[in-house]
């Protein structure tokens, strides 16, 4: 029989009536959402593990699967036992754990399925299911690509028989990270087709004295109510902690439009060679010489950067010789770890035809990263639209624990190529004045094709020969 759209919501409103009973007004407000995508972001305490319990049983479907997720497979069964152990004792519920395939059986005959999501394969995994509810746990610690790719290409495909048949979509949970503008930011900004709620512990009546306690922790601390850890772990807000970023701190964010760039100028990239899974990323950037404060000082200007897949050095030679007419590349250098040095010879012999130098990368990476965000920070370096792609990293990428290299948990691979095309700045802008005419002007050009031509010439012969 045929169900129409109404019975299903009317069989849904039905489901687990007595279970919402014990929920707070706040944790009732995100269970009778009947966005297909929700996010909640909350700070400690709001309540979070009892409504997923909740959430779960009454979003079970007979004979069905749904999943939890978490970063790990015994975080997300942690999480979800304090739920289900809750509902056992205050209203009879038992949910049964089955370790053998770690998941739980509800009473309704549903399943929830535990998972972990650490990586792109384990996310793939989700593929082998059609779940009419998911979970995902603590979503502020997931790197921004790792859950668009869970979202977007594993979850909502796996979901599809469900929608408008009884199902109740994905619900994506968690404080917020330690950056802004990645991709849970945006989902809890409403963005993706998010419905998004709030909540704080000053939601959860059952934390009774929650005013008091954060007034100590802020006494305690030392902080206010604008410290971000607070604003974060506390009142759920987003907010950077300027010392725990790479280079937000020290950038004023100031992106210029791309018309502004300047056409003229010596002109350099910088190239990060990807791996299987991870892309390649190219960062032009151009050096003129201007007057500042009656000075004349070399600026440095990020006009373009991009990331894509490259699977052979077929493909990152084509993307590069396309750079390198679009906007007169002079000078290259990339990664040479692994087979990147390989991969920059083929270049320097079969390709390019530009001067092309290994990144030795010589002492710490922290030397790197202090250049590129002192550059940043003197505004001897501006950047335009066209860099987006490092645009984002830079308002991202943090610290890691020993504030000596990036987060790993984040992409960086325009950040790296911006490395190596900042040596090149900083190793050309100590250079005597060069003879003859200004680099990037008509002249210059011209000589620079004459000597393309040349080499050309000089390759086929060698390779008739």
């Amino acid at each position: 029989m045929h169900l129409s759209f109404e019975t299903l919501l009317d069989e849904y409103g039905a489901r687990g009536s007595g279970l919402r009973e014990l929920l707070t007004p706040k944790q009732r407000e995100v269970e009778a959402d009947t966005a297909w995508l929700r996010a909640v972001c909350g700070g400690r305490q709001w309540g979070k593990s009892t409504w997923t319990a909740v959430a779960h049983s009454c979003a079970s479907v007979e004979g069905a699967t749904s999943l939890a997720i978490a970063p790990t497979i015994t975080k997300a069964r942690d999480l979800l036992l304090v739920g289900f152990e809750w509902l056992s004792r205050e209203a009879q519920y038992h949910a049964q754990w089955r370790a053998s395939d770690w998941s739980f059986a509800l009473p309704s005959g549903g399943t929830v399925k535990c998972m972990g999501m650490s990586t792109q394969r384990e996310a793939e995994k989700v593929r082998g299911y059609t779940p009419p509810f998911v979970t995902v746990e603590e979503c502020g610690t997931y790197k921004p690509e790792l859950l668009k790719f869970g979202l977007e290409s594993c979850i909502t495909p796996a979901q599809s028989k469900w929608y408008r048949a009884g199902g109740r979509g994905c619900a994506l949970i968690g404080t917020p990270g330690l950056t802004i503008q990645d991709y849970w930011h945006e989902l809890c900004q409403g963005q993706h087709g998010a419905s998004v709620h709030h909540a704080t512990m000053l939601d959860n009546p059952h934390v009774p004295n929650a005013r008091e306690f954060m007034a100590k922790v802020l006494r305690d601390n030392a902080w206010t109510e604008a410290s971000p850890r607070f604003r974060r772990e506390f009142l759920g807000q987003f907010c950077a902690e300027s010392d725990s970023m790479c280079y937000a701190s020290a950038w004023d964010q100031v992106v210029l439009p791309q018309e502004a760039a300047p056409e003229a100028g010596y002109t350099i990239l910088g190239l990060d060679l990807g791996a299987t899974r991870s892309p390649s990323a190219w960062v032009v950037m151009r050096i003129t010489r201007e007057l500042v404060d009656g000075e004349l000082t070399w600026i440095t200007h990020i006009i373009h950067a991009e990331k894509a897949l490259t699977l052979t050095v077929h493909d990152v030679a084509a993307k590069t010789g396309s750079l390198r007419k679009r906007f007169g590349i002079q000078h290259m250098r990339g990664d040479s770890a692994g087979l990147g040095a390989m991969t920059l010879e083929t270049l320097r012999t079969k390709f390019i035809g530009v001067p092309v130098e290994n990144a030795e990368k010589p002492g710490q990476k922290l030397a790197r990263i202090w250049l590129l965000a002192s550059m940043l920070q003197r505004r001897v370096m501006r950047v335009y639209e066209g860099a987006r792609p490092l645009i984002d990293e830079l308002l991202t990428v943090p610290w890691n624990d020993e504030h000596d290299d990036h987060h790993e948990s984040f992409p960086d691979h325009a950040c790296d190529a911006a490395h190596y095309a900042s040596e090149l700045v900083s190793q050309y802008t100590k250079m005597p004045p060069l003879k003859g005419p200004e680099p990037g002007s008509p002249e210059a050009r011209r000589r620079e094709m004459d000597r393309y031509k040349r080499d050309a010439i000089q390759r086929n012969m060698n390779e008739d020969s």
